[in-house]
């Protein structure tokens, strides 16, 4: 690669960075809650626009789950979606907040069960 496109590309390197501080910057000024439904309001957008991605989540819910409806199967790929983008927002988000902050967030309840599951099992 030449001195000038490793230049470049340095340059295009550090221009999305910065663009990615921005805006995760700009997010964590937003509530949470806020950033979750609006990641779920463009999800499903993406839901609604990308009518090929929609057919290929379909077909794999249609092979891993047989025996669900197409009710079901439309509501799992719809959900799909709009947690999938509202997760990835979040998650630019909540790594910008203390501990404290993001446990309010967060749903305990499976691990405690597993912890007190596996406190009671003999080790072997």
């Amino acid at each position: 690669m030449s001195k000038r496109r490793k230049e470049r590309a340095t340059i295009g390197d550090h221009l999305v960075y910065a663009v990615y501080r921005s805006v995760t910057f700009l997010l964590s000024l937003l509530p949470v809650t806020w950033i979750f439904r609006g990641g779920q309001a463009i999800g499903f957008l993406g839901y609604v626009l990308l009518f090929p991605y929609r057919q290929l989540a379909r077909r794999n819910v249609r092979i891993a789950f047989p025996d669900w409806s197409s009710t079901q199967i439309e509501r799992c790929v719809r959900t799909h979606f709009q947690n999938l983008v509202a997760n990835l927002l979040g998650c630019f988000v909540l790594r910008e907040k203390s501990w404290d902050e993001v446990k309010r967030f967060i749903d305990f309840t499976l691990v405690e069960e597993v912890a007190e599951e596996t406190a009671h099992q003999a080790v072997v």
